[in-house]
């Protein structure tokens, strides 16, 4: 592998993955469509609750503030079986602790109804 040290050239294990999954991105509208779905029932069920959510995709964060909110709410989830964690300063600006919640196409409107009753507590 000595002709690779020095190179910025990717892998080809690399290209052929990114391949791929290009070939494959372009059939999965019902699924984008799903997930784009999900992802705004849970922001408009967490903004009518007073949350602060600050995106449009696939990945919510739920801005709450001051650190010890942040990791209380990663630990509510927690206690009910969702893996959700705290972005903190200083990846974030003191005073803009949130919880992010990254939602893949798997999820279902049950669970955006169960994650709307987890974060009513």
């Amino acid at each position: 592998m000595r002709s690779l040290i020095f190179t910025t050239g990717l892998p080809p294990v690399s290209i052929s993955w990114i391949s791929f999954v290009l070939e494959r991105v372009v059939q999965m509208k019902k699924e984008r469509e799903q997930l784009q779905k999900v992802s705004r029932e849970l922001k408009n069920g967490l903004i009518q609750q007073g949350f602060d959510v600050v995106s449009d995709s696939n990945i919510l964060p739920i801005v709450l503030g001051e650190n010890k909110y942040a990791e209380q709410a990663t630990k509510l989830f927690l206690d009910n079986g969702y893996l959700a964690f705290a972005v903190r300063p200083p990846t974030e600006p003191a005073g803009t602790a949130r919880l992010r919640l990254s939602l893949t196409v798997d999820i279902e409107l049950s669970v955006v109804a169960d994650v709307l009753k987890i974060t009513k507590m």
